[in-house]
């Protein structure tokens, strides 16, 4: 059951991370540093995903995104 949901987050946390690089303008607009400040960071054994952009011109920080399951 744990491994199932960590599953579940990964392949969640990879999904969101994917449409917001891809939809970060190009390299040719800002040389690619909102593309590349695009992380995730796996926490809790791998039960918690946070998608973070380091550009500090990208996003106004918001309060994390959790799927929970089950």
């Amino acid at each position: 059951m744990i491994e199932e949901a960590k599953r579940i987050v990964t392949d969640t946390a990879e999904l969101i991370y994917s449409n917001a690089v891809l939809n970060a303008p190009t390299a040719m607009i800002d040389g690619g540093n909102l593309k590349n400040s695009i992380e995730i960071d796996y926490r809790d054994g791998g039960l918690t995903a946070v998608i973070s952009v380091g550009a500090d011109y990208a996003v106004k920080r918001t309060p994390s995104l959790l799927v929970i399951t089950g």
